[in-house]
């Protein structure tokens, strides 16, 4: 191992080995050995009770040579038949030895701090945002990078993530909003809704994503009393907090909350609701996933986040999240 590289062992150690000799050729990576040894790591996972190497594929694999050392990045995912309590862990993105016995994070370069291999493999890390779907650019800035927000208005790491990007605008060309609503029950699809519907009638676009994403509070599907609310209920609520800050939203129904709800269903419902198909196609299944300059981070990490806003290869390892997998959010 050259003294300029560290790596940064997370998540899993496999089995350690010495540093590799000097080769005159790149090493196959070793496929078979990689899936049954973080198979049999995945295993002691305690809500997973069967899983083999051939539950495992390599979904993306990319050599990277660091002075005398041959290191893959990876993306391992898993079979259409597979245990449930998986799909929490995998797909898995990470970095690994020729030998498929170390299960690496990241390498850092000393030299410079940056990440090493991971940064050089965007066929491995990158998620694809789906070409259909194309989201609304919400505000402009002086800087030069562009942002794609996907994200859920109640998601407490979205809303993280907001403030991060409405405190870095100096650095930013413009943001794309594209709704990720985890939970549609809880009013974060209308919310979306509106939000379009504020930047197609120029009131206030920005004002009214500002407000979704630090006041606007959630709705419960359930009452006090244990009563399920229809989605219209639930509906009425969200739009009610909106005409309360944003009265001139709801001017060309005369401020009748039933009319907006119809005209918001006509005008939006269809559209956002293909797109967030889109999205759970290419693989969109949490929130906050912020896309700079072509650059993907998973989850809210200000330092990464500010890596790439500065034109840095960061890569987000460490993100907070929530997803469509589970009621809550990950750490």
């Amino acid at each position: 191992m050259t003294r300029s590289i560290i790596l940064i062992l997370t998540i899993l150690t496999l089995s350690c080995l010495p540093a590799l000799a000097k080769q005159s050729s790149i090493p196959a990576l070793d496929e078979v050995a990689l899936r049954e040894n973080l198979a049999s790591r995945l295993i002691q996972h305690p809500d997973i009770t069967k899983l083999t190497g051939s539950d495992l594929y390599i979904e993306a694999q990319h050599a990277v040579q660091i002075g005398t050392n041959t290191f893959y990045a990876v993306k391992v995912a898993l079979q259409d038949a597979h245990p449930n309590a998986a799909t929490q862990l995998l797909p898995m993105t990470f970095v690994t030895d020729p030998t498929g016995t170390l299960l690496l994070n990241s390498a850092i370069d000393l030299r410079n701090g940056k990440e090493a291999v991971l940064s050089q493999s965007p066929n491995v890390t990158r998620i694809e945002f789906p070409a259909s779907t194309t989201p609304s650019t919400f505000v402009t800035g002086t800087g030069e990078a562009d942002v794609i927000f996907v994200a859920d208005v109640f998601c407490p790491h979205c809303r993280k993530g907001y403030t991060f990007l409405s405190d870095h605008l100096g650095s930013i060309r413009r943001i794309r909003l594209a709704h990720n609503p985890l939970n549609p029950s809880n009013g974060s699809a209308i919310a979306a809704w509106v939000m379009e519907h504020a930047l197609a009638s120029n009131i206030q676009p920005w004002d009214v994503v500002r407000f979704s994403f630090s006041e606007l509070k959630s709705v419960s599907p359930h009452n006090e009393k244990g009563t399920n609310l229809s989605s219209e209920q639930v509906s009425m609520n969200i739009l009610a907090q909106y005409k309360g800050q944003f009265p001139q939203l709801f001017k060309a129904v005369n401020g009748d909350l039933e009319k907006a709800y119809e005209m918001l269903i006509t005008k939006y419902a269809q559209n956002q609701i293909k797109a967030h198909s889109q999205l759970k196609k290419a693989g969109f299944n949490s929130s906050p996933i912020f896309i700079i300059n072509g650059r993907t981070i998973k989850g809210m990490d200000k330092k990464n986040l500010t890596s790439a806003l500065n034109g840095d290869r960061a890569i987000s390892s460490k993100g907070k999240f929530c997803n469509d997998n589970t009621d809550g959010c990950a750490q």
